[in-house]
């Protein structure tokens, strides 16, 4: 073996494990990077359908108490009970759920609750609206044609 081949072959096993640690350093540098960068979309993506999942639950909640309550309000209207209607649609009942205004009408268009308040929390005095023409959807006419219900 000469010499020239000799520092050939030196040369070329000097820069071929030069490039093997390169290209191994850069494969576990890369690897780390990508592992990250999949780590973090996956984080997102979990909170992302967390986040779905409980504001199904809360829709599925609010649905099965609305549910909970037409029952109870149905019960109401047929045999009113003043305790149950001041702890569940009462003034104080509607500062949670911002309503302004309760009325509960039978199927014979009798007004059986009639509740107001602003929102500062006192109540309102407007006894036209039970008399008016928002009472007037619930009068025996219109009720013969189909039932109504309303919020």
């Amino acid at each position: 073996m000469g010499i020239r081949f000799k520092l050939l072959l030196a040369f070329i096993l000097c820069f071929g494990l030069m490039a093997a640690l390169n290209l191994a350093q850069l494969g576990h540098n890369m690897s780390a990077s990508y592992d990250a960068i999949e780590r973090r979309e996956m984080i997102q993506n979990s909170n992302r359908m967390l986040q779905g999942i409980q504001a199904e639950l809360l829709a599925l909640s609010s649905q099965s108490a609305d549910w909970a309550a037409w029952n109870a309000t149905y019960e109401f209207a047929k045999k009113p009970d003043p305790v149950w209607a001041d702890e569940n649609i009462g003034v104080n009942a509607m500062a949670p759920v911002h309503f302004s205004m309760v009325l509960v009408v039978d199927a014979k268009a009798k007004l059986i609750l009639f509740e107001t308040r602003s929102a500062s929390g006192q109540s309102l005095n407007l006894p036209e609206l039970s008399s008016g023409p928002y009472f007037a959807l619930f009068s025996a006419e219109a009720n013969s044609r189909t039932p109504q219900c309303g919020l």
